[in-house]
């Protein structure tokens, strides 16, 4: 059977008009590719978007479980691989372009997964970092440096222990991060200028009250985190026991 698209008004084959019950002959009057180009145009229109967003949080939930459902298809994730595939230099171009715009949201995200794909506690937002930031009045928590500052893991996620969360971060220039890495903090700060081991303190003692201990018992857990680290496996174990 054929039919004519009350669109582009050329005349197609039934099965490329998407069906609709509600029609008398139990299919769209438009056809399938003009009903693509109809609907790419009003989600990319203002009054589409703000639809969009109202019916989403509207519907949070159950939009969320039809995102999580459809994302493990394996018609989706061949689909996926096809369009990476076909537009390297646009993927590419747009990854570029987001990381720019959302610096922060994007540094968030890298360090829930780290702290997630270890296994570790992650409890870290955008309104965390904010606060974590406000405490150090935007600037380095041991220089007082406003540029080139990076959120630090205190105990570092290699250990396998701390995470994520208000509670083992802090802001630090990049020179400094790059230096601590992944060393024991109290050992690493022996290493460095009386200014900053001056600050260190306060830092100390600023993440002590976070975790509910006192400056001695924070500065045992840390050395303990460092001196009985832990792999992937043993964390895995651990928490499911």
């Amino acid at each position: 059977m054929k039919k004519k698209c009350s669109k582009c008004e050329e005349t197609k084959n039934l099965d490329e008009f998407n069906k609709n019950k509600n029609r008398k002959d139990g299919h769209e009057s438009q056809c399938r590719e003009c009903r693509k180009e109809y609907k790419r145009k009003y989600r990319n229109s203002e009054h589409g978007r703000i639809k969009n967003k109202e019916y989403y949080w509207k519907n949070v939930e159950r939009e969320r479980e039809r995102l999580r459902k459809r994302s493990g298809t394996e018609s989706y994730l061949e689909y996926k691989r096809k369009y990476r595939q076909e537009n390297k230099t646009k993927v590419r171009e747009y990854k570029r372009k987001w990381d720019k715009e959302n610096e922060i949201l994007y540094k968030l995200k890298n360090h829930t997964y780290f702290a997630e794909r270890k296994g570790l506690k992650s409890e870290w937002n955008e309104e965390h970092y904010y606060e974590v930031m406000e405490q150090f009045g935007g600037k380095c928590s041991l220089s007082r440096e406003k540029k080139n500052l990076n959120m630090d893991h205190f105990i570092a996620i290699e250990t396998g222990h701390g995470g994520t969360y208000k509670g083992n971060m802090i802001p630090l220039n990049e020179r400094l991060n790059q230096t601590k890495s992944n060393k024991n903090p109290f050992e690493w700060i022996k290493e460095q200028s009386f200014d900053i081991q001056e600050n260190f303190k306060g830092v100390v003692k600023y993440l002590a009250e976070l975790n509910g201990l006192e400056v001695s018992e924070f500065t045992k857990f840390v050395y303990w985190c460092y001196e009985n680290k832990r792999t992937e496996e043993e964390i895995i174990k651990q928490n499911a026991d």
